[in-house]
Protein backbone atom coordinates (compact mmCIF):
# COMPACT_ATOMS: atom_id res chain seq x y z
CA UNK A 1 0.00 0.00 0.00
CA UNK A 2 1.37 3.42 -0.93
CA UNK A 3 2.33 5.76 1.92
CA UNK A 4 -0.31 8.29 0.74
CA UNK A 5 -3.06 5.70 1.31
CA UNK A 6 -2.17 5.16 4.96
CA UNK A 7 -4.15 6.75 7.76
CA UNK A 8 -2.38 8.33 10.77
CA UNK A 9 -2.10 4.91 12.41
CA UNK A 10 -0.15 3.50 9.46
CA UNK A 11 -2.82 1.34 7.89
CA UNK A 12 -5.33 1.65 5.09
CA UNK A 13 -8.28 0.44 7.12
CA UNK A 14 -9.16 0.65 10.76
CA UNK A 15 -6.46 -0.57 13.14
CA UNK A 16 -8.60 -3.45 14.40
CA UNK A 17 -9.25 -4.71 10.86
CA UNK A 18 -5.54 -4.67 10.03
CA UNK A 19 -4.72 -6.68 13.15
CA UNK A 20 -7.35 -9.26 12.25
CA UNK A 21 -5.95 -9.57 8.73
CA UNK A 22 -2.37 -9.93 9.98
CA UNK A 23 -3.35 -12.27 12.81
CA UNK A 24 -1.80 -9.95 15.37
CA UNK A 25 -3.12 -7.82 18.20
CA UNK A 26 -1.73 -4.63 19.67
CA UNK A 27 -1.24 -5.43 23.35
CA UNK A 28 -0.88 -1.80 24.43
CA UNK A 29 -2.84 0.92 22.68
CA UNK A 30 -0.92 4.10 21.95
CA UNK A 31 -3.60 6.32 23.48
CA UNK A 32 -2.23 9.66 22.28
CA UNK A 33 -1.83 8.41 18.72
CA UNK A 34 -5.40 7.11 18.67
CA UNK A 35 -6.79 10.32 20.15
CA UNK A 36 -5.04 12.31 17.40
CA UNK A 37 -6.51 9.91 14.84
CA UNK A 38 -10.08 10.45 16.11
CA UNK A 39 -9.60 14.21 16.50
CA UNK A 40 -8.25 14.57 12.96
CA UNK A 41 -11.20 12.63 11.58
CA UNK A 42 -13.65 14.66 13.66
CA UNK A 43 -12.22 17.96 12.41
CA UNK A 44 -12.41 16.81 8.78
CA UNK A 45 -15.97 15.57 9.20
CA UNK A 46 -17.04 18.85 10.83
CA UNK A 47 -15.47 20.86 7.99
CA UNK A 48 -17.32 18.64 5.52
CA UNK A 49 -20.57 19.24 7.40
CA UNK A 50 -20.14 23.01 7.20
CA UNK A 51 -19.23 22.85 3.51
CA UNK A 52 -22.28 20.69 2.76
CA UNK A 53 -24.47 23.09 4.73
CA UNK A 54 -23.32 26.05 2.64
CA UNK A 55 -24.22 24.04 -0.46
CA UNK A 56 -27.68 23.34 0.98
CA UNK A 57 -27.01 19.60 1.12
CA UNK A 58 -28.79 19.46 4.46
CA UNK A 59 -29.18 15.72 4.97
CA UNK A 60 -25.55 15.01 4.15
CA UNK A 61 -24.46 17.96 6.30
CA UNK A 62 -26.32 16.38 9.22
CA UNK A 63 -24.77 12.99 8.44
CA UNK A 64 -21.25 14.51 8.43
CA UNK A 65 -21.99 16.37 11.68
CA UNK A 66 -23.04 13.06 13.24
CA UNK A 67 -19.77 11.54 12.04
CA UNK A 68 -17.80 14.41 13.61
CA UNK A 69 -19.59 13.98 16.95
CA UNK A 70 -19.08 10.22 16.79
CA UNK A 71 -15.35 10.59 16.23
CA UNK A 72 -15.01 13.21 18.95
CA UNK A 73 -16.81 10.92 21.39
CA UNK A 74 -14.55 8.03 20.34
CA UNK A 75 -11.51 10.18 21.16
CA UNK A 76 -12.97 10.52 24.66
CA UNK A 77 -13.62 6.78 24.89
CA UNK A 78 -9.99 6.15 23.96
CA UNK A 79 -8.82 8.63 26.59
CA UNK A 80 -11.00 7.18 29.37
CA UNK A 81 -10.59 3.47 28.59
CA UNK A 82 -7.09 3.43 27.04
CA UNK A 83 -8.58 1.16 24.41
CA UNK A 84 -9.97 1.31 20.90
CA UNK A 85 -13.66 2.30 20.91
CA UNK A 86 -16.26 -0.13 19.59
CA UNK A 87 -17.40 0.09 15.99
CA UNK A 88 -20.87 1.48 16.52
CA UNK A 89 -22.61 4.62 15.34
CA UNK A 90 -25.03 5.26 18.22
CA UNK A 91 -23.80 8.47 19.89
CA UNK A 92 -25.28 7.66 23.28
CA UNK A 93 -23.20 4.52 23.79
CA UNK A 94 -19.73 6.12 23.40
CA UNK A 95 -20.92 8.99 25.59
CA UNK A 96 -21.70 6.39 28.27
CA UNK A 97 -18.34 4.64 27.77
CA UNK A 98 -16.57 7.99 28.11
CA UNK A 99 -18.34 8.50 31.47
CA UNK A 100 -20.43 11.44 30.25
CA UNK A 101 -23.86 12.03 31.65
CA UNK A 102 -25.54 14.11 28.96
CA UNK A 103 -28.22 16.55 29.99
CA UNK A 104 -31.76 15.80 28.76
CA UNK A 105 -31.23 18.41 25.99
CA UNK A 106 -27.90 16.83 24.97
CA UNK A 107 -29.49 13.37 25.02
CA UNK A 108 -32.25 14.57 22.71
CA UNK A 109 -29.70 16.22 20.40
CA UNK A 110 -27.64 13.02 20.21
CA UNK A 111 -30.82 11.07 19.42
CA UNK A 112 -31.59 13.51 16.60
CA UNK A 113 -28.12 13.02 15.16
CA UNK A 114 -28.55 9.24 15.45
CA UNK A 115 -31.62 9.62 13.24
CA UNK A 116 -29.62 11.66 10.73
CA UNK A 117 -26.98 8.99 10.41
CA UNK A 118 -29.60 6.29 9.95
CA UNK A 119 -31.30 8.35 7.29
CA UNK A 120 -27.94 8.96 5.61
CA UNK A 121 -27.12 5.25 5.54
CA UNK A 122 -30.58 3.81 4.94
CA UNK A 123 -32.86 6.46 3.45
CA UNK A 124 -36.59 5.83 3.51
CA UNK A 125 -38.29 6.62 0.25
CA UNK A 126 -41.73 7.02 1.83
CA UNK A 127 -40.99 10.04 4.00
CA UNK A 128 -40.98 13.77 3.32
CA UNK A 129 -37.60 15.53 3.18
CA UNK A 130 -36.09 16.58 6.48
CA UNK A 131 -36.71 20.17 7.50
CA UNK A 132 -33.67 22.30 6.49
CA UNK A 133 -34.30 24.82 9.29
CA UNK A 134 -34.38 22.06 11.91
CA UNK A 135 -31.18 20.58 10.49
CA UNK A 136 -29.45 23.98 10.58
CA UNK A 137 -30.52 24.50 14.19
CA UNK A 138 -29.40 21.03 15.25
CA UNK A 139 -26.05 21.48 13.52
CA UNK A 140 -25.64 24.78 15.37
CA UNK A 141 -26.37 23.04 18.69
CA UNK A 142 -24.21 20.11 17.63
CA UNK A 143 -21.30 22.47 16.99
CA UNK A 144 -21.59 23.87 20.51
CA UNK A 145 -21.54 20.34 21.93
CA UNK A 146 -18.67 19.37 19.60
CA UNK A 147 -16.59 22.35 20.75
CA UNK A 148 -17.34 21.57 24.39
CA UNK A 149 -16.22 17.96 23.86
CA UNK A 150 -13.06 19.17 22.17
CA UNK A 151 -12.25 21.44 25.12
CA UNK A 152 -12.67 18.53 27.54
CA UNK A 153 -9.87 16.53 25.91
Amino acid sequence: MAQSQLNPLGCGRSPRWTWIQQGTHESVVNVEKHIVYWLTGAERAWQDSEWLLTGKRYEFAAFAAHLALEKMLKAHVTKVTSDIPPRIHDLLYPAKLAAFTPSPEQTELLREFNEYQLEGRYPRIDRPPLDPLAIRENIRKGKEFYQWLKQQL
